[in-house]
């Protein structure tokens, strides 16, 4: 991902995970540089999710992660999946994603040397200012 804003320094990470198509593990990774590709990323560390198995896979998994890091991109990988009945074809799922944190240099949009087809979405924060997240290409 990156943040159409610029620098950012990112204070809680929230993600909320899919009933049954479950990540055993989520890293994340902060990265500085001109673009997504050629960014110098920094592993900040993992979460690890519930199989959901109490639940009956019926109940989705919040996770909320406090850091200090700052970057102009963010990078997730997710890995295997914890195996159930309700997915056969072994697939991860993570249902949102909210970054909260301040700008430290704002730029314009059009300064960003982005590849095609990220798209972003202004996400305005009842404390008051935004972020907007673009999406990194796929393969990414």
């Amino acid at each position: 991902m990156q943040f159409v804003d610029g620098d950012v320094s990112i204070a809680q990470v929230q993600i909320l995970s899919h009933q049954s198509k479950i990540t055993s593990r989520v890293e994340l990774f902060m990265g500085i540089g001109p673009n997504y590709i050629q960014a110098q990323f920094t592993r900040l560390g993992y979460l690890s999710l519930d199989p959901n198995e109490r639940s009956a896979f019926k109940a989705r998994e919040l996770k909320s992660v406090y850091l200090k890091s700052r970057g102009q991109f963010m990078k997730l990988v997710l890995h295997k999946n914890h195996v159930n009945s309700y997915n056969l074809h072994n697939q991860v799922s993570i249902i949102a994603l909210n970054v909260l944190g301040t700008v430290n240099e704002r730029r314009a949009p059009a300064a960003f040397n982005q590849p095609p087809g990220m798209a972003g979405s202004l996400i305005p924060r009842p404390s008051g200012g935004y972020h907007t997240m673009n999406q990194a290409p796929p393969g990414r």
